[in-house]
């Protein structure tokens, strides 16, 4: 183990994500197939039947979009909520000067003396 800016890192962390995403997947598999058995979910229909594609695709695709939604929704709160945003020295850096072409970008008019 070693110590990069404060923070413990193994050599084995991307194996060990890798890992868990595995038997993550194949544990949703697991569950989702249990699913469809137990609760006769996948059995024919009675009046019109959408195929075996439909009846076994269907479940699995709806597994996918949600855990991509939470994974998404996830994200975008770890964003919001715990990133640190810009520091206050960097914003007054990036504001042009006042007296700065980019302050005014229209030029003034000359005066002429004449007030409508």
């Amino acid at each position: 183990m070693r110590v990069v800016n404060g923070a413990a890192t193994t050599s084995g962390t991307p194996r060990r994500v890798a890992r868990w995403l595995t038997w993550g997947a194949a544990a949703s598999v697991l569950a989702l197939i249990l699913a469809l058995i137990s609760t006769g979910a996948a059995s024919p229909r009675a009046l019109v039947d959408p195929g075996a594609v439909v009846r076994w695709g269907l479940p699995v695709v709806t597994v996918v979009v949600r855990s991509a939604a939470a994974v998404t929704i996830g994200a975008f709160a770890i964003a919001a909520f715990t990133l640190r945003g810009p520091v206050r020295r960097a914003r007054a850096a990036a504001a042009p000067a006042v007296d700065s072409p980019r302050a005014h970008p229209l030029p003034s008019l000359p005066d002429d003396g004449a007030s409508p």
